[in-house]
């Protein structure tokens, strides 16, 4: 992706914590008004998600501001009175710029990417932010579509509040949207992507067209299903396949011929939607419309990582026995903090005799477990397609689903503590509790000519930085999740077992350049390490 210099200043959309408004002349003579910054303070860092440009005044502000002169980044200490510094004003505001820019009605053809990182508030913003700014008249949306790869990974209560709060109706069922619609209501409906394109949902799409009803379709975890043709599946995902018909891709590009409200939300935009894989064939394109959350300024919002190890797989005695120091590690985190940690292993396909097939792994967990003297607890639950279920070492077995599973997990007093996946855990995973991830498959995604591509190991790492406290409900509804607020409130012990309690540990295969790699793309640039945490915290 590369970065083109704009004709105004971005400011416009108060991300320096206040609206620029002087009016750029469009004479020749005054380009050079406009400056081209970058928001590390790095001259030397000219990705695209760095740049952006300012007018002269609001460029010397920012130098101001960060005290770009000291350091090669940005300053990020919080400015008084600076609210833009939360991480979601990164969403959020450039969203808002980009809908209310004089050109975006004219906008055709394209679909609009908003990245930002786990905990950052991508969908959050949906409801907060975005449609109250379209129930404005010079929007008037009356339909916004939301929809996500599986079911449970938009929050519903969240949508339903938006609505009321607003003057919406809340719809999942697409006929009941119509009937809504046909009867001059509002409406926010949340789907499947599998529900979007089904009959009924293109049926809602085509009575909107047809009717001239305004209406936004937002994809959320939009790196997935949203590859151009099967053509480029390889280069853009990372594996083969031959079942691949791009039926959303080609429902977003006929909506987005006539109709510029086409999002998507991602953390990890793949390679389409960054720019490193044409576009072959298609009119329809992806921009990626905000700017990149500096990492700092997300420290009081996500648990931050102590340490990745490396995995020999080959030796499988020796694997099992890092699991098992695990195991203990996190098992005596609960007895001394009193906040439970759970451990997610990514298990290897089944059907191959792999020593780390869930059924392998599944009974050497429950020996660990019988080991250490807890036969009698529910401790391990394998969470895969058409199973889940949770498993205590004495044999007993319980049926569950996934909505059960998830609630044992982050119930601080439930003795469930291992999660065995296989495909699943990239999204729709959100257990704060989380705090170890083991990788036991050598899985190593490449575009077909050899360059490693790793948005989906990125996603599973980013399971683990939901900020782990016992009372949730305080954190969000007093704290705004926002710990550092939390932190100062907790006394010296409390404030030790809340540090160990948001730490978490990667172990990846060793020897293998696509896990490699992903780590150190996940530690520069997705998350902060415990130390510089600890740090930080301390001179609250």
């Amino acid at each position: 992706m590369k970065y083109s210099k704009k004709e105004y200043c971005e400011n416009c959309n108060a991300i320096l914590g206040y609206e620029c408004t002087f009016k750029i002349p469009m004479d020749i003579h005054s380009k050079g008004i406009l400056t081209l910054e970058h928001w590390d303070g790095n001259p030397n860092n000219n990705l695209a998600d760095n740049l952006l440009t300012l007018c002269g005044n609001c460029a010397q502000y920012k130098t101001n501001l960060y005290q770009d002169w000291l350091t090669p980044g940005r300053n990020l200490k919080k400015v008084e009175g600076r609210s833009w510094i939360d991480p979601i004003d990164f969403i959020w505001k450039d969203w808002v710029a980009y809908c209310n820019s004089p050109l975006f009605p004219k906008i055709k053809n394209n679909i609009g990417i908003i990245v930002g990182k786990t905990g950052q508030g991508k969908t959050f913003s949906i409801t907060k932010y975005m449609i109250p700014e379209w129930s404005k008249s010079k929007h008037n949306l009356q339909l916004v579509i939301v929809s996500a790869p599986q079911c449970g990974i938009l929050d519903e209560i969240d949508f339903r509040v938006c609505a009321q709060t607003n003057g919406w109706m809340f719809s999942e069922n697409p006929q009941s949207t119509l009937e809504l619609l046909e009867d001059g209501h509002k409406v926010i409906h949340i789907s499947t992507h599998k529900g979007l394109v089904s009959k009924n949902g293109k049926n809602l799409i085509k009575y909107c067209k047809k009717t001239k009803i305004k209406h936004s379709i937002i994809i959320d975890e939009a790196h997935t299903w949203l590859c151009t043709d099967l053509e480029l599946y390889k280069k853009t995902v990372g594996w083969n396949t031959n079942d691949y018909a791009a039926v959303l891709y080609n429902l977003l590009s006929e909506v987005s011929s006539y109709n510029p409200y086409v999002f998507g939300l991602t953390a990890t935009p793949n390679g389409q939607q960054t720019g490193k894989v044409p576009i072959n064939n298609s009119h329809t394109t992806f921009q990626i419309i905000n700017k990149s959350c500096p990492v700092q300024l997300l420290l009081p919002k996500q648990a931050w990582i102590k340490e990745h190890k490396y995995l020999n797989l080959g030796n499988i005695e020796e694997t099992f026995g890092k699991i098992k120091k695990r195991i203990i590690e996190i098992e005596n985190s609960k007895i001394i903090t009193g906040v439970k940690k759970t451990l997610l292993l990514s298990c290897a396909i089944s059907g191959y005799g792999n020593p780390y097939e869930v059924d392998s792994v599944l009974e050497r967990i429950n020996k660990i477990y019988s080991d250490l003297g807890m036969e009698g607890d529910f401790k391990v639950c394998v969470m895969t397609s058409g199973r889940n279920e949770s498993y205590s070492p004495d044999g007993s077995i319980e049926q569950e689903n996934e909505t059960s599973l998830k609630r044992k997990l982050n119930n601080n007093e439930d003795p469930l503590t291992v999660i065995l996946v296989v495909h699943k855990g990239t999204m729709g995973m959100n257990i704060p509790t989380m705090s170890g991830v083991m990788v036991l498959k050598r899985t190593d995604k490449d575009d077909g000519e050899g360059l490693a591509l790793t948005e989906f190991a990125r996603q599973l790492i980013g399971r683990l930085v939901r900020m782990n406290v016992v009372n949730q409900k305080l954190l969000k509804e007093q704290y705004n999740y926002d710990f550092s607020e939390y932190y100062t409130t907790l006394s010296d012990d409390e404030k030790r077992n809340a540090i160990e309690a948001n730490s978490f540990f990667v172990d990846i295969p060793a020897n293998n350049e696509m896990w490699e790699l992903a780590i150190q793309e996940f530690r520069h640039s997705y998350v902060n390490n415990l130390e510089f945490a600890i740090e930080s915290l301390n001179k609250l």
